[in-house]
């Protein structure tokens, strides 16, 4: 590569390799992108429970977050209160951008795959791995 007076001239080799790399970068942070990005790519455990049914599942470790600000909604996406058993939430908006509203929840969950918070279980889950689901406990 050679600089003369405000061009740049690249060797078409070199300008290969680099467009190869800008593409490859493009591709993972458009993926990144549409997961919502929650820390490092290697850290996101897989939301989807174990495909062995023997399997014991860990417990959800206790968190104390505010998790009222978050819109869950029914099976049906009518607004979920507190008396609803099962209910789900968007971690993300429609351009793929993280919630405010779920950033530290989804920083716990990415950390320990599934939290309790007061009586519920909340984990990560839907084709994409981005939709909250909240499950009631059993007393």
């Amino acid at each position: 590569m050679s600089e003369k007076g405000g061009t740049v001239t690249v060797d078409a080799e070199e300008y290969l390799k680099l467009l190869d790399e800008l593409t490859d970068m493009e591709k993972r942070l458009r993926a990144l992108g549409s997961q919502g990005f929650r820390g490092a790519p290697g850290d996101r455990r897989d939301p989807r429970p174990a495909s062995n049914p023997n399997e014991k599942a860990e417990p959800a470790m206790v968190v104390d977050l505010d998790i009222s600000g978050i819109h869950w909604k029914t099976k049906d996406s009518q607004p979920a209160g507190l008396d609803v058993p099962w209910c789900w939430a968007f971690s993300e908006t429609k351009d793929g951008g993280v919630i405010r509203e779920t950033m530290q929840l989804l920083q716990a969950l990415d950390q320990y795959g599934k939290v309790r918070i007061g009586e519920y279980e909340i984990s990560l889950g839907g084709r994409d791995g981005n939709l909250l689901n909240r499950r009631r406990l059993k007393k």
